[in-house]
């Protein structure tokens, strides 16, 4: 008798014994539900509204980059670029995470 149905027999009484094999664990799809289209179509403006604030983003950065080194001032700027380019990264690699992780 195995561990997992000894444990079983035990919390759930006799003959309530927990079988689990390979190939009767089901595996997920990557099928989009029946009804989600519009949800889709919000998901894509979102993600298409993220890459163009990204792109302004690092716009700015680089204008104010150019107007601080024109006056002569320090590279305080690059730690902005640096927080703008780790938004970048999580949204352009924000669907893939969450697909790594479920």
């Amino acid at each position: 008798m195995s561990v997992l149905n000894a444990v079983s027999s035990h919390v759930l009484g006799e003959g309530h014994a927990v079988v689990l094999a390979a190939g009767n664990i089901p595996t997920p799809t990557g099928q989009q539900p029946p009804g989600t289209n519009g949800l889709t179509t919000v998901l894509n403006w979102t993600f298409w509204g993220v890459t163009f604030l990204c792109v302004v983003g690092v716009l700015m950065v680089a204008g104010a980059m150019a107007v601080a080194h024109r006056r002569g001032e320090g590279g305080e700027h690059l730690a902005k670029l640096g927080w703008v380019m780790g938004a970048c990264v999580l949204g352009a690699a924000g669907a893939q995470l969450v697909n790594t992780l479920v």
